[in-house]
């Protein structure tokens, strides 16, 4: 529920509560009206009898008192209204009513309920009396159509306007906080745009002292993480700096130390062969096998310096070393298929060996991890003021159904924290037939 349905239906409430009350005072006032009224009846009738009395004097013995109640009531007596005069020896009484014409139609179920909360009809009764002697009395009775007619005329005027006040509040109220919270759009989209890894995003100033509040939270937290991750970039790429120099290290003392020290021994080993088969044959066969064994170590040594410096990624650019890789992974006989989309002419190093790193992990997860039985390589170049370098790989490795393979571990965490440090992105996801897809995508300058 949102904030402005969630006002709506309070504010409904409340009126609702709001007019039951009324209806409720309603009831009260008009029963309150009925006693009063016919109070005033009774007072009215008593004082026009005591006026007879005086004009006519006190009748004589014998003689009862005859009450003209005609011209008294007939003019002030309300519709739906009786007044009855009893003489004090039973003998005499006249009753006046003046019929109740229900010009407003009355629903049953709310007579019903008045006349339940309200009661039914009650009579006022007041003896009369003059110079201390009593004449009888009078009775002022009241048709209970005729307040459940009045009633119902006062609820459904109270129920009319309180409508047309909730309704006017209501989209005063919706028009009022749908202003107010449109900039909760904004918010939802700083967010969206945070988490879709655009850490330029801030919010604008708002007119709201809340949102405010919000909006100086959001873009503090979006500028402290946008230099925690500008901070762990750097540390990224030092770190990446750091390897790719110890690798050049190594690599460069296996191939000017080991490699020359494998290639003397395999030529010592070599001559020994040649020297034993004339003067000592039972030697040759052990040096025969010891130039065999230099042979396997140098190839382990040149496999180790492909593995530590890439062939061709500096002299040839990314293509040919992806093929390089690819033409590796296809001896082992895992079909690779290679797709080259673009003109690589000028790459930065950095960006060649991180592109080159990240296939050789796809391709080393998916192979011994995955068991994956084809691996599809996409790599694209798009020009123009965007441009950007997109690589996909693609295996139809059992091990990905179910997200096991989308766990983080050491092998995706490497590769996250390379693609970061070029500034790329890098995004994971399972195929409906099952198997992996790794995407990552690196900007570039309009130069490339």
């Amino acid at each position: 529920m949102n904030v402005k349905t969630y006002l709506i239906s309070r504010i409904a409430l409340i009126a609702l509560l709001c007019l039951a009350y009324a209806a409720a005072w309603v009831f009260w006032a008009v029963d309150r009206d009925r006693s009063e009224e016919g109070g005033r009846i009774l007072d009215f009738v008593a004082r026009q009898l005591e006026v007879q009395l005086t004009s006519i004097g006190t009748p004589a013995t014998g003689k009862p008192y005859v009450a003209q109640l005609a011209p008294i009531v007939e003019e002030r007596l309300p519709s739906g209204y009786c007044v009855r005069y009893t003489a004090a020896d039973a003998g005499v009484s006249q009753s006046i009513c003046k019929g109740w014409d229900a010009s407003i139609a009355v629903p049953e179920w709310f007579a019903s309920m008045f006349l339940a909360l309200a009661g039914g009809e009650r009579d006022r009764l007041r003896p009369l009396n003059w110079r201390g002697r009593s004449f009888g009395s009078l009775v002022v009775s009241v048709d209970p159509a005729r307040h459940a007619a009045q009633a119902w005329h006062d609820v459904a005027t109270l129920v009319g306007f309180a409508a047309v006040i909730v309704i006017v509040t209501c989209a005063f109220v919706y028009a009022v906080v749908g202003r107010a919270l449109s900039p909760a759009r904004d918010v939802v989209q700083g967010f969206s745009r945070l988490e879709s890894g655009d850490l330029s995003a801030r919010l604008p100033r708002f007119e709201l002292a809340e949102l405010q509040t919000i909006g100086t939270g959001f873009n503090r937290m979006a500028e402290a993480l946008g230099q925690a991750v500008s901070e762990r970039a750097a540390l990224t790429a030092r770190l990446v700096d750091l390897e790719q120099e110890g690798r050049r290290r190594l690599a460069r003392e296996l191939h000017d130390e080991l490699g020359q020290c494998l290639a003397a021994a395999n030529a010592i080993a070599s001559g020994m062969v040649h020297s034993a088969e004339v003067h000592c044959p039972e030697l040759a066969e052990d040096s025969a096998r010891l130039g065999a064994i230099c042979s396997r170590m140098s190839d382990l040594v040149r496999g180790m310096l492909r593995r530590l410096r890439p062939l061709g990624q500096e002299q040839l650019g990314l293509p040919e070393a992806l093929k390089s890789l690819v033409g590796e992974w296809r001896a082992t006989r895992l079909p690779v298929e290679l797709e080259i989309v673009g003109k690589f002419e000028r790459m930065p190093e950095d960006l060649v060996l991180g592109v080159y790193r990240l296939v050789q992990e796809c391709l080393t997860n998916a192979s011994k991890h995955a068991r994956a039985t084809r691996i599809d390589v996409r790599v694209r170049l798009s020009a123009g003021k965007q441009a950007r370098l997109d690589v996909y790989v693609e295996d139809d490795g059992v091990a990905g159904v179910g997200g096991r393979r989308i766990t983080p571990g050491l092998g995706l965490l490497g590769m996250r924290e390379r693609v970061t440090a070029l500034g790329g992105t890098l995004e994971l996801g399972e195929k409906a037939a099952g198997g992996l897809v790794v995407s990552a995508s690196f900007p570039l300058s309009d130069t490339v």
